[in-house]
């Protein structure tokens, strides 16, 4: 029995979720590794920061690697490629922490609604962002570019 074309879709934007998912999880598993690395170099590292949270984590890397950072030097080659992946953080926080709800035009092509809710200086922000599912595989694709760069 073939699914019904609102579980098709839904089934489509779960699969899109996770690659994300995927693809985000990697790129913070690789900077949490590097501010390790750099943490434990003799001197230098004491400067490294190692928040709990995943996007201080890119915070932290960038600090170190940028002109004038403690490992600014060796991290030329990297700020530019972490500079670009971090445009995506947008996308990176809609996918780990808000909810979801699918539509379908009439051609049956998804629309993804995401409802935000974040908490800025002590105070509630609520935005909507509305992805077509054009747009949503392009950006998913822009990520992955991004991670295997």
């Amino acid at each position: 029995m073939r699914p019904l074309p609102f579980d098709a879709a839904r089934d489509a934007v779960t699969l899109w979720r996770g690659r994300g998912l995927d693809l985000f999880a990697r790129s913070e598993v690789g900077v949490t590794e590097m501010l390790l690395v750099l943490a434990a170099v003799d001197t230098r590292g004491a400067s490294i920061k190692l928040p709990h949270l995943g996007g201080r984590r890119y915070d932290a890397l960038a600090k170190a690697i940028e002109s004038g950072g403690a490992f600014g030097e060796e991290g030329k080659a990297a700020a530019g490629p972490l500079a670009t992946f971090r445009q995506h953080n947008r996308l990176r926080s809609a996918i780990t922490h808000e909810t979801f709800a699918v539509s379908l035009d009439k051609r049956g092509r998804w629309h993804l609604i995401v409802r935000v809710l974040a908490l800025t200086s002590g105070s509630e922000a609520r935005d909507v962002l509305v992805l077509q599912e054009k747009e949503a595989e392009a950006m998913m694709a822009k990520v992955a570019q991004c991670e295997s760069s």
